[in-house]
C-alpha cells in the first residue's frame, strides 16, 4: 500500500503556507498481502543484514532495578489529560513541552536570517494524535519563544501561551477533533518580537507525536549547526505498543507520569536512548512518535496487534510484524502517519515495546531485525524489539553488531563500519584510527582486539554493545560442574569510541547530509577528526578496563592488544 501522490502534493502545498496538515486519503486495501524479516540492509557503506538473532537482553543481561510501580496504571483518557487545566478536561494541553533534551549553544548555519526585529517566520502545525508539533526557523538572537494558542481563530498576544527555549516543541494532551490556532514570538535582548502569521491543526489520527527536534543539530565540522531539515527529512522513531490490553496502555504513556517520575514505557525508552552519546548530542535531529494500539491478549496468550510471538520468556519470530506496521506508516486512512517512508526508505526506525504482563511494564528478551514491506521490496525498516532499549535501538540505527561471545555464531566479515571484525591485524581493524599513538587516543590500555579468531573481535572490553551470553567461557574458569559462570561486559550508559563514531555518522547518513557512495569517505576526510576534536575519546575509569569472575578475589584488568 503505497502513499499517494494526491496526500503528497498536499502535504508539500501546506508546508508551503506554513501550516503541515495532512488529510488522509482512503484505504485501498488490507495492508497483509505478505510478511517481513527478509534480510536487508540499514542505509551505508555496511551492507550486512541487520542482526537477526541478536538475543543480548535476557533477564541476566538486565541488571537495572526495577522502575518505581506505574501510580495510574489504568488511568483514562480523561484523567490522562493536562494537570494545569485551566478549560475542561478533554481540551486542556498538558504544559510539559520541553522535550527535545538540552543541546548545544551554537550559531545557526542554516536557516536564513530572519528580519532585524527577532520576529518568526515559517511556522508549521503538525496534526497527531491528541498533539500538535509546532516547528519554525531559529531566531539567532533569540534567547526564547512564546507560543500563542487558541482553539479559534484570531490568536493574540493576550491569548493563552507556552514558552520553549528550542524553536520547535509538542502541545500535548488535546482534544482530538478540535482545532487550535498558533502564533509564535521570539524573545531576544531587545524584548518580545512580533507574532508570526498564524498555523492550524487539529489533532486526530492514531499515531501520537512525542518528540520533536528543530532539525539544526551539531555540524561536527563547522562548530555551527547544520541547514534546518525539513520536518520529512528529520529521523522519524516510531515506538510500537505490542501485547498491551486497552486498559494497559496509561503504563506506555501517561501524562501525569510523563510530567512527574516518567514510569511510563515511552519515556523510560527516550530517558535510556537520549541519556547516552552521541544521541544526547545529535537530539534535534530525531522525531519521536509513538503508536498506542492495544492488543486482544498479551504476548504468549493470544492475538495481538502485531503478530509477535514469545517462546521461553524472549521473542521467537516477529515477521508478521511487518504488514500492519507499513499498513500504518503508509499515509492512508485513520492511522495513516504525517510522513510516509520514501522508498527506499532512509529515515525511519522503529522499536517495538512489548508489554511483560508479568513485570507490568515493556520488557521480554529482545532481538534486532528488518522487515520488509510486503507492497514495496524496496522498504526495509530496522526494527528492534524488547528491553535493552539503547542496545537493540543502535543495532536497528546504526546497523552496529553485538560484540558479546557465543559459541553458537562464527566471526562476521570485515566492513569499514563495522564494530567487529574476523582478524586482529592493527591494520586492517576498522578502528585502527583509535589505537594508541594512531593520532586520536593517547591512552595506552583500552583499544585494543577483544575476542578470538573464530567468533571475532570487537575494540573495547566493555560497551554498550556487548552482553553475557557466552563470555564467561572465554573468560572465566569452569565452575565444578563444569558449566561457565555469567559474565556481563554491557556499559548501559556508554558507548566504545568507535560506536560512538558510528552511530554520529548513521545520523548524518540517515539525514541525507552524507549519502550515497561518498558518504563515508566524506565522513572519514572531512568528520572523523573534527568528531573526536569536539566531543572528545572518551577514556572511562579504570583503564585496563575491568572484570570479575567467581575465582577473581577481586576485578581484574583485561587488556587484549592486536597484532601487528
Amino acid at each position: 500500500m503505497q502513499y499517494k501522490l494526491a496526500c503528497l502534493l498536499r502535504g508539500l502545498l501546506a508546508l508551503s503556507v506554513g501550516a503541515l496538515l495532512l488529510p488522509a486519503c482512503e484505504k485501498t486495501g488490507s495492508g497483509n498481502g505478505g510478511s517481513g524479516g527478509d534480510a536487508a540492509t540499514v542505509p551505508g557503506e555496511d551492507t550486512r543484514p541487520a542482526e537477526p538473532d541478536a538475543r543480548a537482553d535476557a533477564s541476566a543481561d538486565d541488571p537495572r532495578p526495577a522502575d518505581p510501580p506505574d501510580p495510574r496504571p489504568d488511568a483514562t483518557a480523561a484523567d490522562r489529560s493536562g494537570r494545569d487545566a485551566t478549560t475542561t478536561p478533554d481540551t486542556t494541553p498538558d504544559l510539559r513541552f520541553s522535550d527535545v533534551g538540552t543541546t548545544l549553544d551554537l550559531p545557526t548555519a542554516g536557516d536564513a536570517a530572519p528580519p532585524n526585529n527577532g520576529s518568526v517566520t515559517g511556522l508549521t502545525a503538525v496534526a497527531a494524535n491528541t498533539t500538535v508539533g509546532l516547528d519554525w526557523p531559529r531566531v539567532p538572537e533569540a534567547t526564547n519563544y512564546r507560543v500563542y494558542w487558541a482553539t479559534t481563530p484570531g490568536v493574540s498576544k493576550g491569548s493563552s501561551v507556552l514558552e520553549s527555549t528550542e524553536p520547535a516543541m509538542v502541545h500535548r494532551g488535546l482534544a482530538n477533533g478540535t482545532a487550535y490556532y498558533y502564533a509564535v514570538a521570539a524573545v531576544t535582548a531587545a524584548g518580545e518580537g512580533e507574532m508570526s502569521a498564524e498555523a492550524s491543526a487539529t489533532p486526530g489520527g492514531e499515531w501520537v507525536l512525542e518528540e520533536l527536534g528543530a532539525g539544526d543539530f551539531d555540524d561536527v565540522v563547522t562548530g555551527g549547526r547544520v541547514s534546518r531539515l525539513g520536518l520529512p527529512d528529520r529521523i522519524h522513531v516510531l515506538l510500537v505498543a505490542e501485547g498491551y490490553l486497552e486498559n494497559e496502555l496509561g503504563k506506555l504513556h501517561d501524562l501525569t507520569t510523563h510530567d512527574g517520575t516518567r514510569a511510563n514505557d515511552v519515556d523510560r525508552w527516550i530517558d535510556e536512548v537520549f541519556r547516552i552519546e552521541p544521541y544526547a548530542q545529535l537530539r534535534p535531529a530525531f522525531v519521536v512518535w509513538y503508536l498506542p494500539r492495544a492488543s486482544e491478549a498479551h504476548l504468549g496468550e493470544g492475538a495481538t496487534a502485531f503478530g509477535v510471538t514469545i517462546s521461553g520468556g524472549g521473542v521467537s519470530t516477529v515477521t508478521a510484524a511487518a504488514a500492519p506496521l507499513f499498513s500504518a506508516l503508509d499515509g492512508e486512512g485513520g492511522d495513516a502517519f504525517p510522513f510516509p517512508p520514501s522508498s527506499p526508505l532512509v529515515n525511519h526506525v522503529a522499536a517495538f515495546l512489548l508489554y511483560d504482563a508479568a513485570r507490568g511494564r515493556a520488557g521480554i528478551s529482545g532481538l534486532t531485525t528488518t522487515l520488509q514491506n510486503p507492497g514495496d521490496r524496496n522498504q526495509r525498516i530496522g526494527a528492534a524489539f524488547g528491553i535493552g532499549h539503547a542496545h537493540e535501538f543502535t543495532h536497528a540505527f546504526a546497523s552496529l553488531r553485538d560484540e558479546y561471545l557465543e559459541t553458537t555464531n562464527a566471526a562476521r566479515s570485515a566492513s569499514e563500519t563495522a564494530n567487529t571484525a574476523p582478524a586482529n591485524t592493527c591494520s586492517t581493524l576498522p578502528w585502527a584510527h583509535l589505537l594508541a599513538g594512531a593520532g586520536i587516543n593517547t591512552t595506552e590500555g583500552l583499544v585494543g582486539a577483544f575476542g578470538t579468531a573464530e567468533l571475532g573481535y570487537h575494540p573495547e572490553l566493555k560497551c554498550l554493545m556487548n552482553g553475557t551470553h557466552d563470555n564467561g567461557q572465554f573468560f572465566c574458569q569452569a565452575t565444578s560442574s563444569g558449566g561457565y559462570p555469567s559474565l556481563t561486559l554491557r556499559s548501559d550508559d556508554r558507548m566504545c569510541n568507535f560506536c560512538r563514531e558510528m552511530t554520529a555518522y548513521r545520523v548524518f547518513e540517515r539525514s541525507r547530509i552524507l549519502s550515497g557512495t561518498s558518504g563515508f569517505a566524506t565522513w572519514k576526510s572531512d568528520y572523523r577528526a573534527a568528531f573526536y576534536q569536539r566531543y572528545g575519546f572518551k577514556v572511562p575509569s579504570p583503564v585496563p578496563q575491568t572484570l570479575k569472575c567467581p575465582e577473581d578475589a577481586a576485578a581484574r584488568p583485561v587488556f587484549q592488544d592486536c597484532e601487528p
